[in-house]
């Protein structure tokens, strides 16, 4: 009775090894490791959002003068700063600019100098958002400042005129947070009376103006 008991427990105790050294032998799985998360996508327009800028170009005014000094046709580089906020509707990309500019206007008919040296502009502006592309269009006013010089006598007065300008222009992304723009309008100036050695004229600064500029956005 002792034997079988003594036979049985041994069984019991081989069967137990082999078992457990079969189980060793069996590959293993990895534990398990959860995927990584998603990258955050970047959302908003990359057109929506405050602006600022550098511009350089070309500058061409005309003195249209009803009397006391000739008409100057007068031209000279632009370069200046502009700082806007764009709101997006839908495609349409809209908001305020502000623009101030250097001039180097200072040419002369055979009787009189015309010099400009400054201007800036409030304006409107709206494009239609074409993914990294935005053709656009602006209405706005402004100032720009005159001084005209008779040439024989050398007496010389000047004049701060309100213009009404119309630009369009084409705006795109080339890195990000930078586009470059191209642009070119017209303004249409008030007439102010300059009083000359004594002649009085009034006289508009009408021209026209067109730039490239450098933006980056905030």
């Amino acid at each position: 009775m002792n034997m079988k008991r003594v036979i049985i427990s041994s069984a019991v105790v081989l069967m137990a090894a082999t078992g457990a050294s079969m189980a060793a032998d069996l590959p293993q799985s990895d534990p398990y490791v959860a995927p990584p998360a998603p990258a955050e996508v970047m959302a908003g327009n990359p057109w929506e959002g405050a602006y600022a800028g550098v511009a350089l170009g070309g500058i061409w005014s005309e003195t249209n003068s009803n009397g006391g000094s000739a008409s100057v046709d007068g031209d000279g580089m632009t370069l200046g700063g502009y700082a806007g906020y764009n709101m997006v509707y839908d495609h349409v990309v809209f908001g305020p600019e502000l623009l101030a500019n250097y001039n180097t206007i200072n040419d002369k008919s055979a009787t009189t100098r015309f010099e400009s040296n400054w201007d800036a502009e409030l304006r409107a502006r709206a494009g239609y958002d074409m993914g990294f592309f935005m053709p656009y269009a602006a209405v706005g006013v402004g100032f720009q400042d005159a001084e005209l010089t008779n040439l024989a006598t050398d007496a010389n007065d000047d004049n701060v005129h309100t213009f009404v300008g119309l630009t369009g222009g084409v705006e795109a992304m080339v890195a990000e947070n930078v586009s470059m723009r191209a642009e070119a309008g017209y303004r249409w100036s008030d007439d102010k009376t300059y009083n000359i050695g004594g002649a009085s004229t009034k006289t508009d600064i009408d021209g026209a103006v067109a730039k490239v500029g450098l933006t980056y956005h905030f």
